[in-house]
């Protein structure tokens, strides 16, 4: 179902995370990355913000119910059905493979490189969303419309009395108002003040709280804006058919990207020059990777990544909320992202080597 309110104040919760971080931590939020990050070589880093995300999986369960996330199931194990086994197992490895290969994903790529215009990140959302577009079309007629969930409701559906919103109204306006105040003006000033302290053990209290903030609000807007919902997911992908396309999820690029954009432009630099007169409010300079090298390799990572987002209506993110609401499956999806995200780094590694064997075995010409 159109859900524009709802998805709109989410968009807004994932702008507060992004815009946050970039400006304390000076770097981007990638949860590939940091998904593989935490369960291969753990850190303040890349655990808070995994704490962050489950936390507010727990909060959403307990304070603002209705927003629980929904996900398809199945009795079959068929890997062309939505809820079987072997639909996660294979759209996460895929996502993990590709998003390895393509060095990012829809946080990383889409949200953060985007509102860079980063050209390398603008051709790797171009590419992973055609291809989950096309992959959900081709799949699409062989689902049945009870599987897809609240995705097949016409787009023109939409409930006009605003009843979910309204029922959460003062939860979900008081929560906008607080994340504001935390990730603009309290959170600053206490990384200004933990900075100021030269001391080791504040400096990772410091990473710890900024994590945990970004986490939060990335988690919170994911689940609010229905980002979390495979279900939803599918219908923003399913743009070639008319009876299920929602397109609820544009809310993304006009309150998370859009403002991003407008912010950074004149904030976060845009080359390797601008680092040393621009720096963030907790490090020391910015984190960012300024290469716009498009290779087959990464081309054909993006692709992968949009097979197994067709496939699943799931990404990194979403996929660390689903190991929280989705039971089994949830961890099937994870374990099998992590699977593919090793799988990518194992066949760079070679390619590496192999550039290098070849390197040193070239003759040399006089």
């Amino acid at each position: 179902m159109f859900t524009p309110v709802e998805s709109s104040l989410g968009a807004i919760f994932i702008q507060y995370a992004t815009g946050s971080y970039m400006a304390t931590e000076g770097k981007g939020v990638g949860y590939s990355s940091t998904l593989y990050g935490a369960a291969t070589k753990p850190n303040v880093n890349n655990g808070s913000i995994v704490a962050g995300t489950l936390l507010s999986c727990a909060f959403v369960k307990k304070l603002l119910a209705a927003f629980i996330p929904e996900y398809p199931s199945s009795n079959s194990n068929k890997a062309s059905d939505l809820g079987s086994t072997s639909n996660y197992c294979t759209s996460g490895f895929l996502i993990g493979l590709g998003s390895s290969l393509g060095h990012g994903c829809t946080s990383g790529h889409m949200i953060c490189g985007v509102s860079r215009l980063r050209w390398r990140s603008i051709v790797a959302t171009f590419v992973f969303t055609i291809t989950a577009v096309i992959t959900r079309a081709i799949l699409d007629h062989n689902a049945p419309a009870e599987a897809v969930g609240e995705a097949v409701v016409s787009a023109s559906s939409y409930d006009s009395n605003f009843t979910v919103f309204n029922e959460n109204k003062t939860a979900l306006l008081s929560l906008l108002a607080a994340g504001f105040a935390n990730s603009y003006l309290l959170l600053p000033y206490l990384l200004k003040k933990i900075k100021a302290k030269h001391d080791e053990t504040w400096t990772l209290v410091g990473r710890f709280l900024s994590g945990l903030s970004t986490g939060f609000q990335f988690g919170l807007g994911l689940i609010i804006s229905g980002m979390a919902s495979s279900s939803k997911v599918l219908g923003f992908l399913s743009i070639f058919n008319k009876d299920k396309f929602d397109p609820s999820l544009l809310a993304i690029p006009i309150f998370t990207i859009l403002p991003n954009i407008l912010t950074w432009s004149s904030t976060v630099p845009t080359n390797e020059s601008e680092l040393i007169e621009k720096k963030p409010v907790f490090e020391n300079k910015y984190d960012l990777n300024f290469s716009n090298e498009i290779t087959y390799p990464f081309l054909a990572g993006n692709a992968i990544f949009g097979v197994g987002w067709g496939m699943s209506g799931i990404c990194p993110a979403p996929g660390l909320i689903g190991l929280f609401f989705n039971g089994r499956n949830g961890a099937y999806w994870i374990l099998s992202f992590l699977a593919g995200q090793f799988t990518g780094k194992q066949i760079e590694a070679y390619q590496s080597k192999s550039k290098i064997t070849t390197s040193s075995t070239k003759p040399k010409v006089n």
